[in-house]
């Protein structure tokens, strides 16, 4: 049994030698280089694109309001003039106003036509100025958008193959990792058993030898029982022949026996005592093995929990690094395959075309 304990942890000792150069290859380094994201500069870009499109939205609602208003106000200063204009003219035709009060009217009715005139050009004047300004807009927020196309093509052309081979090779070492990183818990696992079965056969030996012990105990006891049991009668046989004053031949007989029963009594009580020795000692051994293993499982099952932790840590890294390099990938080509990744971050890809501008109604 002792023998079984240290091959066990022998084994676990080379399997762990073996495997931990691996798995740190697998999951410790990090050899693939993603190439730098354009996601910050088209984002910025398109945010402009936006911007400008909300304002030339804004500002074109405004001019259609203030068109509006104009009208409005024109309508009501021609409507105006139309009334000093007619009013004077109706004096003119049935002369019921004084002649300084008719030429007031059309007077003031011309000044009202002027001023009709002079707001009418004002709001078209104002129309051009509005409508320059957000043509002067839409042109920024085409800019910016196209701004961010050129970014993208310009990193497809630089970066995109690196982008695909990086995502693709870091897809194969998260593969990797995580298939490294199983076995090597499953051999734990494993030793963990093997310890565990070990464990059970100690205790079941342990059961075995107190089962033996207690078995040998009631055998000599009851040799010690019977024997000690004849001794009695045989002293008791002796003193009967001193007093009735026996042959000397029956007394020698009687005295050599109760001697042989005296020697048999205290050869079982010596071998009771060597016996009760050696099973302690045995029980003691097997004792320590059985705390061997008890100490051996809960190291492994320790360091097992720890391998655990650490492995998923390590694989969160791999993974949030391989979906960082799939969503570059898919910036490089819209058709990587989405299966197992998702990106953490992706401003804009391929199937994400700036939104062109617009020109205002």
């Amino acid at each position: 049994m002792e023998n079984l304990v240290k091959s066990l942890v022998f084994i676990l000792f080379i399997l762990f030698s073996f495997f931990s150069p691996i798995l740190a290859a697998s999951l410790d380094q990090d050899p693939v280089v993603l190439p730098p994201s354009p996601d910050a500069a088209m984002a910025s870009a398109l945010q402009k694109s936006r911007e400008a499109m909300n304002k030339a939205r804004l500002l074109d609602q405004q001019r259609k309001s203030q068109w509006i208003q104009a009208q409005e106000t024109l309508r009501q200063t021609r409507k105006l003039a139309e009334q000093h204009k007619q009013r004077g003219e109706n004096a003119w035709s049935d002369g019921t106003m004084g002649r300084e009060d008719m030429e007031q009217a059309l007077i003031e009715g011309e000044e009202a036509a002027k001023k009709a005139d002079a707001l009418e050009q004002q709001a078209k004047q104002q129309q051009t100025r509005h409508r320059a300004q957000i043509r002067k807009i839409l042109r920024e927020a085409d800019f910016a958008a196209k701004t961010a196309q050129i970014i993208h093509q310009s990193w497809v052309e630089s970066y995109g193959q690196q982008a695909l081979e990086a995502a693709r090779n870091l897809r194969q070492h998260l593969q990797h990792a995580t298939e490294i990183s199983q076995l090597r818990i499953l051999e734990v696992q494993t030793m963990l058993g093997k310890l565990k079965e070990g464990l059970q056969e100690a205790e079941k030996e342990l059961e075995h030898i107190r089962q033996t012990q207690k078995e040998s105990r009631e055998t000599v006891a009851r040799a010690l029982q019977a024997d000690q049991q004849s001794l009695r009668e045989e002293v008791k046989r002796t003193d009967n022949h001193w007093s009735m004053a026996t042959s000397h031949e029956d007394l020698a007989d009687s005295l050599d026996h109760k001697e042989q029963l005296d020697q048999r009594v205290a050869s079982l009580l010596q071998q009771k005592s060597a016996m009760d020795a050696q099973f302690k000692t045995q029980l003691d051994r097997q004792s320590t093995k059985i705390a061997q293993f008890k100490g051996e499982i809960g190291s492994q099952e320790d360091r097992l929990r720890k391998m655990r932790e650490q492995s998923t840590s390590l694989l969160l890294q791999a993974r949030a690094q391989s979906q960082h390099a799939d969503s570059l990938a898919r910036l490089a080509d819209a058709s990587w395959p989405l299966e197992n990744s998702t990106p953490e971050c992706c401003l804009l890809n391929d199937t994400q075309k700036p939104e062109p501008p617009s020109q205002p109604h």
